[in-house]
């Protein structure tokens, strides 16, 4: 039993100090940023667990909240962006 904790040892300090050399080289990349936009579905009218009265989108309080969300998007600039939507209505 000693013998495989002596070859794990060896292994775990060996690994550990190839990573350690390693890094010295390598730039520390900046940390990931990652932003999160909810909202309700809009297509599924009081289906949702949580029942909300919608506000009309169309009105010029709402307009501004939406300029807003997309100046801030902007202004973050992603590089990648994920949707939820049902596979029968994906673009083909």
């Amino acid at each position: 039993m000693t013998r495989i904790r002596a070859t794990i040892c060896v292994i775990v300090l060996a690994s550990v100090s190839s990573g350690a050399a390693h890094a010295q080289d390598v730039p520390e990349a900046e940390p990931a940023q990652v932003m999160i936009v909810g909202t309700f579905h809009f297509a599924n009218p009081g289906r949702d667990i949580v029942k909300v009265e919608v506000a009309d989108v169309l009105s010029p309080a709402k307009q501004a909240e939406i300029l807003e969300v997309v100046e801030t998007l902007t202004r973050f600039r992603p590089t990648k962006i994920v949707i939820e939507h049902r596979p029968s209505t994906a673009p083909r």
